[in-house]
């Protein structure tokens, strides 16, 4: 299953790099892949659930236009490739905090925080709220979060989510964080 997503991500980024200019010169790479960042700040992939990167993370007026009510940062902290958002930050607003300390590296055990997320995500959702998930590009971190949130509370498998999410945003989760959601995929297949 792992090759079959990561193939289709890899299939649908291509589409994407087709169409955008490179500069003069510009050579693909066999020895390393490095995606392009999504054309938008943000998309909303799901009904109520945005997924972004960080400008509006930290934009307290464009989220209370976008009307959100809950944020999820999967990159939070104050080092380099994180973003330092916490309860704190949203306290002068009515706006729901969810910081998930996570690293975008391979080896990061991302699906200790899948659970978690999700049922923050549902509970949000079924409050009628609108859910802003972010990371430092909303592509990995937060990727690897929202498909994890559609697994869980809403069944799909791991194909069925990459493909939904995919077709709005241009996410792609390092190889780690796929291999832990076709983990994922196996153990929720046999609970069904």
């Amino acid at each position: 299953m792992y090759e079959e997503v990561k193939d289709y991500l890899n299939t649908k980024r291509q589409e994407v790099d087709k169409s955008r200019k490179k500069p003069v010169g510009a050579q693909p790479s066999p020895w390393a892949f490095v995606p392009g960042e999504p054309k938008e700040n943000f998309n909303e992939v799901y009904p109520g659930i945005l997924l972004g990167n960080h400008f509006i993370a930290k934009n307290k007026e464009e989220l209370k236009r976008k009307n959100v009510t809950h944020v999820v940062n999967c990159a939070q902290g104050t080092k380099f490739n994180q973003i330092s958002t916490d309860e704190g930050y949203f306290s002068d607003t009515d706006i729901k905090f969810l910081g998930l300390q996570a690293l975008d590296i391979a080896r990061f055990p991302m699906n200790k925080f899948f659970q978690p997320a999700a049922d923050f995500i549902e509970e949000a959702l079924a409050n009628k709220g609108v859910v802003y998930v972010h990371c430092m590009s909303g592509m990995s971190r937060s990727g690897a979060i929202v498909l994890s949130y559609l697994m869980i509370k809403r069944g799909m498998s791991v194909m069925d989510a990459v493909k939904l999410v995919r077709d709005k945003r241009e996410i792609f989760p390092n190889d780690g964080f796929l291999k832990q959601l076709c983990e994922l995929d196996q153990q929720l297949q046999q609970q069904r």
